[in-house]
């Protein structure tokens, strides 16, 4: 049987003249990288990029069924990425069928995880060897991995997606899989955590336009104290104000107080206690409630 012979391409250069003719966008996948940049005489610190895949949305009731971390090397003084390690993967059974929708979420099968467990210790190591956890939703990944693992309790942990103002950059949306290619020009195979965790170093490690290293902003928010405020009893009638300001609203249901909250660098709370008393309280100082945070508290459940 004759089999059909496909044509031959120079990819590269097909990729090339695409990009050149100003009709098409090329996105290249993403080649793991074992270095960025030389940090020269700065010290360097170690850094976890974090990502997991679960059973659902809910850290009291749902499970860890992926674990994947890319530890790397930052400056400490410019934050740039220096060295990479090779990425770690873990698959962890837990202990029921997943569900049908995060199977086609993720790829990742009932079949695929049964029998199998997170090392424990391998994943201790790292912890330990590492003087922050980045995830680029550290709000949700947190609290998991908190539950999952004693050892990440008191750790230093960045979100990606919160503490870089990547709308200030001119990014409309800031999920990886809009900054992976708007940023870079690349693509991943997404809803990995692997993959994910690859996605995320590029973007931090690469520059902006402007030459600013987006891991250097990460940096230096972690490194702030920040202040939790809620507008309790603030009245119903003020609450655009507020969401406009950026406050969010929490039913309560997390026994936080019921009521509209922002976060704030703790060398700005008093500005913004007093822009809250004279927009949410007429002028008055109200019932609010502040809570301080630092890297080692903050995105815990």
């Amino acid at each position: 049987m004759n089999k059909e012979i496909l044509p031959t391409y120079d990819l590269e250069a097909a990729a090339a003249a695409l990009a050149a003719s100003g009709d098409y966008r090329v996105l290249r996948r993403i080649e793991p990288s074992s270095i960025y940049c030389d940090l020269g005489e700065q010290e360097a610190r170690k850094g976890l990029i974090l990502d997991i895949e679960t059973t659902g949305l809910s850290f009291e009731e749902d499970r860890i069924i992926e674990l994947g971390i890319i530890p790397f090397e930052y400056g400490a003084e410019t934050g740039e990425v220096g060295r990479v390690y090779p990425p770690v993967s873990f698959l962890e059974d837990p202990g029921r069928d997943l569900p049908d929708k995060i199977v086609e979420l993720t790829g990742i099968t009932t079949e695929m995880v049964k029998g199998k467990r997170i090392e424990d210790r391998a994943v201790q190591v790292l912890f330990d060897e590492s003087a922050l956890v980045i995830a680029h939703n550290a709000g949700f990944d947190r609290p998991f991995v908190d539950r999952r693992f004693e050892f990440s309790k008191g750790k230093p942990w960045a979100c990606s997606w919160i503490e870089v103002p990547w709308s200030d950059f001119g990014f409309k949306c800031a999920k990886l899989e809009c900054l992976l290619p708007s940023k870079s020009g690349a693509f991943v195979d997404a809803h990995r955590a692997s993959n994910d965790c690859m996605a995320l170093l590029h973007i931090l490690a690469s520059p902006f336009a402007d030459g600013t290293v987006p891991m250097t902003i990460l940096l230096d928010s972690a490194r702030q104290a920040t202040c939790r405020i809620w507008a309790v009893q603030a009245p119903f009638d003020v609450k655009d104000i507020l969401k406009g300001r950026g406050y969010r609203w929490n039913p309560g249901e997390n026994g936080d107080p019921k009521a509209w909250w922002v976060d704030v660098r703790e060398t700005d709370l008093e500005t913004e206690l007093e822009w809250l008393k004279e927009n949410g309280y007429s002028g008055r100082n109200g019932p609010w409630e502040v809570r301080k945070f630092s890297a080692k508290t903050r995105y815990c459940s």
